[in-house]
């Protein structure tokens, strides 16, 4: 019988760190923590199936003895006798759910590294503190920042030599006046939000380059 690599990987990594020993019930004693690592290229190995190039790291955690894994999302949602809880601590059965729960754990996490270099220019730069705060709140209503105030933002963390990822700064592009906004700026700005958009956003502004 030809034997699942990816099953035979999961089994031989969970099972050896989980209380019961075989690979169904072994599942059953892991749950999601809510712990996300963004690593921005795709260089990493999921510690459950061995699958490689994986730019996202989940971590799950053993619920007898705290042994943890970092793991890639698809095997999370594959394999759904993995625990998920939603805020309010009731276990995630629906796919739809789990995934979303995921996705936005991850979201979280994005925007989390987000607002730490923002907060690093707020402190030092001074003038521009409301301008910062108008477009965080930006963020906080939809997710993403309008193309002028990302431009400015990150040409004034690079003035001040902040440390930060293009990738993790989200560009809001869904309405006449944001996109009006990305066309209207001068080349030196507009170069910031090309390295912020992601690859959809790219095809679908490619004239701007």
């Amino acid at each position: 019988m030809h034997k699942n690599p990816w099953l035979e990987n999961s089994a031989n990594n969970i099972i050896p760190l989980s209380k019961a020993d075989d690979f169904k019930n072994a599942l059953k004693e892991w749950e999601f923590t809510g712990n996300v690592i963004d690593h921005e290229e795709p260089t990493e190995i999921c510690e459950l199936c061995e699958h490689e190039e994986l730019r996202y790291h989940y971590e799950i955690e053993n619920i007898h003895n705290e042994n943890h894994l970092w793991v890639g999302s698809s095997c999370i949602l594959r394999f759904d006798d993995i625990i998920i809880y939603d805020f309010e601590g009731i276990q995630l059965v629906d796919k739809t759910e789990r995934k979303r729960e995921l996705d936005k754990a991850l979201k979280e996490k994005q925007i989390d590294l987000v607002l730490k270099s923002l907060r690093k220019l707020w402190q030092k730069d001074k003038e521009y503190r409301k301008y910062i705060e108008k477009n965080v709140e930006h963020l906080e209503q939809k997710n993403a920042f309008l193309p002028k105030g990302l431009a400015i933002m990150c040409a004034r963390m690079k003035t001040y030599k902040i440390e930060f990822k293009y990738s993790m700064f989200p560009v809001y592009l869904r309405t006449d006046e944001s996109k009006e906004q990305l066309y209207d700026l001068e080349p030196n700005l507009l170069q910031h939000v090309i390295k912020c958009m992601s690859s959809e956003q790219r095809k679908n502004f490619i004239d701007i380059e």
